[in-house]
């Protein structure tokens, strides 16, 4: 790993995952920018789509706004809380996100993202919408499934879901595999 600076524009950490989903996925700029066009009402060139996904680790950082952010998950079929997520540890030159001059560190990014102190607002908040309104859920695999009823479940999902499956379980194995050698 690279030198660790303080901490990333939140900016950067959407361009990290804009870059991610887009290698996920086996698409190049180009066709990452085609599935992105009709959520964001422009067509970007290769040349905006990799500025985009540099601010990473560049100098410039796109500020990106929420309807770009909105787009991104829409086009790529994904939470918008993805693009959000931290780097993958390898690929951290950061110790957290800057936010308003006070560094975020990973763990407690994760922990407004997913967790928060205040949970109870999240429920009312969905509660007041129409529940015809509320997401679906079954695309979310269930603990205890059968094992007939988990290839069920992943021969219902589309390519991209299996192909995003399949990196989950590589990574998850990985990490297992490097606990049990001690590393």
């Amino acid at each position: 790993m690279a030198c660790v600076t303080q901490g990333l524009d939140l900016n950067q950490v959407i361009a990290y995952n804009l870059m991610r989903i887009r290698k996920t996925l086996g698409e190049s700029q180009e066709q990452a920018a085609e599935r992105l066009e009709p959520h964001l009402g422009v067509r970007w060139s290769k040349a905006v789509y990799s500025a985009a996904e540099r601010s990473y680790a560049g100098k410039r950082v796109r500020q990106f706004t929420a309807a770009d952010v909105a787009a991104f998950a829409a086009a790529f079929q994904v939470p918008l809380l993805y693009f959000f997520l931290p780097p993958k540890p390898e690929d951290r030159h950061a110790d957290g996100v800057m936010i308003a001059g006070r560094l975020i560190s990973w763990p407690d990014l994760l922990n407004v993202m997913l967790d928060g102190k205040q949970q109870g607002a999240f429920q009312l908040r969905l509660f007041e919408l129409p529940s015809s309104e509320w997401p679906s859920l079954n695309y979310l695999p269930r603990p205890g499934m059968t094992h007939a009823e988990a290839r069920m479940w992943l021969e219902g999902l589309g390519a991209d879901d299996r192909a995003l499956f399949e990196e989950a379980r590589r990574a998850v194995q990985a990490q297992e595999q490097s606990h049990d050698h001690g590393t």
